[in-house]
């Protein structure tokens, strides 16, 4: 359909200060964020597989298989938007904490690696459309009503127990006074028996969380990454002992993930993106097996949780055979690896465009047509763009775009621009 070009439609699809739409490449941190764009039709094979991963974590989480995913396809497939969508759909409907990164650093201790990075993930809004609560602030709180509700401290009554926490909370309290509350609050806890086994110190330094103070919070932070604790910090932490051996960071991502099993009966979801990184690195063979075997010790560990690997599948071809045929059959077997389609049907890219321009319009406060929803891209043109990847299809629907707004003819769909190297702290997605 042509449009006039005094529709209002028209008018916000060229407007140079209207939203962008189209950009195929995204940032890290979009990880975090919702997703409007996201079309549930492209690889239903692949969220089919997590959520039923993710059901067997929640319902049967001490069965040893099915713990690990291997997403492969090759670059623009949008493995990275998937991975999105999966957080998105964990942390949407609480069923689970995300822990996302990148392998694109070297080390030679992954599991500090995964470490810190789980810890940064936490401590970001649990789900930013409806709260500010970060992760972190929801376990704290889980343990905050435990020790209110729970059982092991019925001689104080429940009215008690509830001023003593908003006491605790909001009052001007001394150091002492607050390091002595943590304490009597932390033996509650480890009482209760679905926190039995728990590390008493961990529950502690949660605990310290829900007094919303910046210095204390640095020093639990500290102490989450494994990282070493002055003898004045650790006073400031009622004493606490710093994991700072080389063990210990494996040793916390487990204890993390039992938390979160205890306070809320959901898995802990560790997200490795960009594992073809790895291949551009020295020793790249010895990287990529020391991430793998850090990748299977905590799935091992952890009784409910789910690992996925995303990685461009001919890279991982080429280095799966570094590591041990028992590790191998660990991320292969149960399930099989996810082979991403990258080439988009037609009905997939007009959904593809829609969601954009139902978003677009809906931010200008123009209305939009159910009955052309691709206006005011001609569905003629866009038919023509079948097969190809959904990067290359982003990139002509931008491409056509920019044309229109410079009042110059757009590009036929076969000319297809490519978005060129990543730049550093962009994804491989969509």
């Amino acid at each position: 359909m042509n449009l006039s070009p005094h529709d209002p439609r028209l008018k916000a699809y060229c407007d140079r200060n209207a939203p962008e739409i189209f950009h195929s490449v995204s940032y890290r941190h979009d990880i975090w964020k919702e997703d409007p764009f996201d079309v549930k039709a492209i690889h239903v094979e692949a969220r089919a597989a997590f959520e039923r991963l993710l059901d067997r974590a929640i319902n049967t989480p001490d069965i040893t298989s099915g713990r690990i995913l291997l997403l492969l396809g090759e670059s623009g497939a949008g493995k990275t938007h998937l991975l999105r969508a999966f957080r998105n759909t964990t942390h949407q409907r609480s069923l689970g904490y995300f822990g996302y990164m990148q392998m694109s650093s070297e080390t030679e201790d992954y599991s500090r690696y995964i470490l810190g990075y789980l810890i940064e993930s936490l401590d970001r809004p649990y789900y930013e459309t409806r709260t500010s609560t970060s992760g972190l602030i929801r376990l704290s709180n889980a343990l905050a009503d435990t020790f209110v509700s729970g059982s092991t401290v019925e001689r104080i009554k429940m009215s008690v127990r509830k001023e003593l926490m908003t006491a605790f909370r909001e009052k001007d309290i001394s150091l002492e006074g607050v390091q002595k509350a943590v304490s009597f609050m932390a033996k509650c806890i480890v009482k209760e028996p679905r926190f039995y086994g728990i590390d008493i110190d961990l529950i502690s330094a949660f605990l310290y969380l829900q007094r919303n103070d910046p210095y204390l919070k640095n020093l639990v932070l500290k102490y989450l990454r494994c990282e070493n604790l002055s003898p004045r910090y650790r006073h400031s932490l009622g004493g606490i002992v710093p994991r700072n051996r080389k063990e210990d960071p494996a040793f916390l991502v487990e204890w993390i993930g039992r938390l979160m099993w205890a306070a809320h009966h959901t898995p802990l979801i560790l997200c490795l993106d960009q594992m073809e990184d790895i291949y551009n690195m020295e020793d790249a063979k010895v990287q990529f097996r020391r991430v793998m075997t850090a990748a299977r010790d905590i799935a091992d560990r952890i009784p409910a949780c789910l690992v996925i690997i995303s990685c461009l599948e001919d890279y991982y071809l080429k280095l799966k055979d570094e590591v041990a045929k028992s590790i191998q059959d660990r991320i292969e077997i149960d399930p099989e690896p996810v082979v991403l389609d990258s080439q988009r049907t037609v009905e997939e890219i007009k959904q593809l465009a829609e969601y954009r321009l139902r978003y677009l319009f809906r931010r200008m406060n123009v209305v939009f047509d159910p009955a052309d929803p691709t206006a005011p891209i001609p569905a003629s043109e866009i038919e023509r763009l079948g097969k190809r990847r959904t990067r290359d299809a982003l990139n002509w629907l931008r491409e056509y775009l920019d044309k229109a707004a410079a009042g110059q003819m757009p590009p036929p769909p076969e000319v297809i621009l490519e978005t060129g190297a990543q730049r550093q702290g962009e994804c491989d997605c969509v």
